[in-house]
């Protein structure tokens, strides 16, 4: 095991993050009690928390909407009260509830810890799903026309995990970017509770505690294939994709068993099935694109609806069929409301809109041939979902040339996953024609990540069809088997440690260089960051710890091919009130004003001086600007520290003048005083 996953993956936690854990757990406890209050006792296990996140974060955009600047707290007072009630309602089956979380937390226990202790976001972290959290915990309400959200790619997305990760903050009394990712490993425990209710439908029987165990155990490897799906590092970030994929699955599951049971939504009962209807609703809360999947999974029940009813009646009956399908779309209808009212709003606080379908002239069909090949490059690359299609394809086509020879209940299953499957890559073909930038879509940009709910889809039917087959076998046999399945998952995720957690890339000094500009600039103004030796990531992460100061963009390496000119310096600054520049071509710095002299003096540092040491410059006279240019021009070629003026203080020792030397293997004076020059030189030549 490596020295990073002993010291940095499992290890002590601190005090902070013990906090962050038991703030998460409680919240999510408290919103299955709140599910079991406005659900009764006869909800499903596995999909209270999301029931409860669901019904609180809609009341929180109605209220809001009703009453702008609502604050983050009003939901959390309401999940209390919910929880109280929950908890008098459910008080015959607490007890049972309790002990299935703990144990599916417990076999989830080694993601759990990692998710504390990660330390490297994402791209889109510090794009979006960070800042959303930021926003909330700084302004305390969703945001208005009065305090807009800033430094912020997608800001109209839903705020549901940006409202727990506020809570969990507001207790641990500061910000914390593992919050989110604790959540997404709660919420994938909580796929595990279906196993009991497949169980019975097996057997047709409730199972005993010890079944439900070993089946827990066993499906417990979907949290692998979940992970896979995603990226091992994905998982334990705070995009909002993993819960995503768990609340698919979990609608899906919900549907197929209501078919099975011929309950209220297969039969198109005017009677409504609440727990479903709020299914329909949670994607939409995650993601925007919850609208079109949940549109997408009914059109998939329709279908099959449809297909039953023309096998069972012996007339077509246009009529009746259709009034079954109106009925069953009733279930979108609190869905769509939400949408509208989340979208009324974002419209009149002047929030600004995500990407939506562009232009008809700007549609990429004619490129759809190279979409496709990006699509197949992306698959190749990460083939878990294709796998998974595969496999039920052959499981098909066997059964068709096999015959039915007894009748399997849930047959439905496979079938059902795979159709979702289709739809959903037809769905992200299409966007990519009428949505993304031709760019992105010939690289087929995350294809695999907007598949991963019907990639999850189809690996939990595979695996409740293992669990089919396992139940059959001695109780000896499953528990082995079970208990195998369990101690490898362990040992994966233990081994994987470092892929999961991974160790800090990006340079702590960028916060630093944040917190100068915070100082440099006043609050409100507008800054351009030029990245042009990167491709952006950097000049992100100073954005996002700009927090609230400061209105920033940037423009990367990737903005334009041509060799740049003053013209196009002067265009890319427009509208803006100070330049920033992070990095940029040798060529560039004399067009930004600085001095060709000190320009040259870059470059002949850079050949004096070994790449990847430290070195320590002095510029102790004058405003500094030398010194930060030549630390710009070698921060990509070494470990730099730059000392001005304000790292003077009176009355120096010459111990905490030579303490500056402390872990540098180079230094270079650029301008100090007389004193400080002759001290350094004379201690330098002592230690040679």
């Amino acid at each position: 095991m490596s020295e990073y996953i002993r010291h940095e993956g499992f290890r002590a936690l601190a005090e902070t993050e013990i906090t962050i854990f038991a703030a998460s757990f409680i919240i999510f406890w408290a919103l299955a009690l709140s599910a079991r209050a406005v659900f009764g006792p006869t909800a499903p296990r596995p999909v209270l928390p999301l029931l409860g996140l669901t019904v609180i974060y809609s009341l929180f955009v109605v209220s809001s909407y009703l009453y702008v600047g609502l604050s983050i707290y009003a939901p959390l007072i309401l999940m209390v009260v919910l929880a109280c009630v929950g908890l008098w309602r459910s008080r015959y089956v607490i007890v049972q509830d309790s002990i299935y979380m703990v144990v599916a937390l417990i076999l989830v226990s080694p993601l759990i810890l990692l998710a504390l202790v990660v330390n490297e976001p994402l791209w889109d972290d510090f794009t979006h799903w960070l800042v959303s959290a930021q926003y909330l915990i700084r302004e305390g309400h969703l945001p208005t026309s009065d305090n807009i959200v800033i430094n912020h790619s997608h800001p109209s997305y839903p705020y549901a995990r940006a409202l727990l990760h506020a809570w969990v903050d507001g207790v641990s009394g500061g910000f914390n970017i593992t919050v989110q990712g604790v959540f997404n490993i709660f919420f994938v425990s909580s796929i595990l509770l279906w196993v009991p209710q497949w169980i019975s439908v097996f057997q047709e029987r409730r199972p005993s505690f010890m079944e439900s165990l070993i089946g827990m155990g066993c499906f417990s490897w979907i949290i692998i294939l979940w992970a896979a799906l995603l990226s091992n590092t994905l998982i334990v970030s705070s995009y909002a994709d993993p819960v995503y994929a768990i609340a698919m699955v979990h609608l899906f599951f919900a549907l197929v068993l209501d078919v099975l049971q011929k309950g209220k939504f297969s039969s198109s009962s005017l009677s409504l099935d609440p727990v479903i209807v709020c299914l329909f609703v949670a994607p939409i809360i995650l993601k925007q694109s919850g609208l079109y999947f949940s549109v997408m999974m009914l059109g998939l029940f329709w279908l099959y609806s449809a297909s039953e009813y023309l096998k069972e009646g012996s007339s077509f009956r246009g009529g009746a069929l259709a009034q079954k399908m109106i009925r069953q779309a009733l279930y979108l209808l609190p869905m769509l409301g939400l949408h509208l009212i989340w979208s009324s709003y974002v419209s009149a606080q002047n929030v600004s809109l995500s990407f939506g379908v562009r232009a008809a002239e700007f549609w990429n069909f004619d490129v759809l041939h190279y979409i496709l090949r990006g699509v197949g490059f992306q698959m190749a690359a990460r083939p878990y979902a294709a796998i998974g299609a595969i496999i039920i394809i052959v499981m098909l086509v066997l059964r068709i040339i096999n015959g039915r020879s007894t009748e399997d209940r849930i047959f439905i299953l496979l079938p059902l996953s795979l159709g979702f499957f289709v739809i959903t890559a037809l769905f992200q073909i299409l966007a990519y024609c009428i949505a993304f930038t031709e760019y992105e879509a010939i690289r087929g940009a995350s294809f695999n990540r907007y598949i991963a709910p019907s990639g999850l889809v189809m690996w939990s039917v595979l695996m409740i069809y293992f669990i089919k087959t396992l139940t059959s076998k001695p109780l000896m046999r499953q528990q082995l088997i079970s208990a195998g399945l369990v101690l490898s998952f362990f040992m994966l995720v233990v081994s994987s440690a470092d892929k999961i957690a991974l160790a800090p890339r990006l340079n702590p000094s960028l916060i630093d260089t944040a917190e100068k500009i915070q100082r440099s600039y006043q609050k409100g103004e507008k800054l351009l960051i030029l990245d042009l030796l990167g491709n952006g990531i950097e000049a992100t992460v100073i954005r996002f710890y700009l927090d609230s100061h400061m209105q920033a963009s940037y423009v990367d390496a990737n903005r334009t091919q041509e060799k740049i000119t003053p013209a196009i310096l002067a265009k890319w600054a427009e509208g803006f009130d100070h330049v920033y520049i992070h990095t940029a071509p040798d060529y560039v710095l004399p067009l930004l004003g600085v001095p060709i002299e000190i320009v040259m003096q870059g470059r002949s540092l850079r050949k004096r001086y070994p790449q990847g040491e430290k070195l320590l410059i002095l510029d102790l006279m004058g405003s500094g600007k030398d010194g930060k240019i030549l630390s710009l021009m070698l921060k990509r070629h070494m470990n730099i520290t730059l000392l001005t003026k304000n790292d003077l203080k009176n009355q120096m020792t010459e111990t905490e003048i030579m303490g500056w030397l402390d872990g540098h293997q180079h230094l270079y004076i650029h301008t100090a005083p007389e004193v400080i020059k002759q001290l350094l030189k004379k201690n330098l030549l002592q230690s040679r």
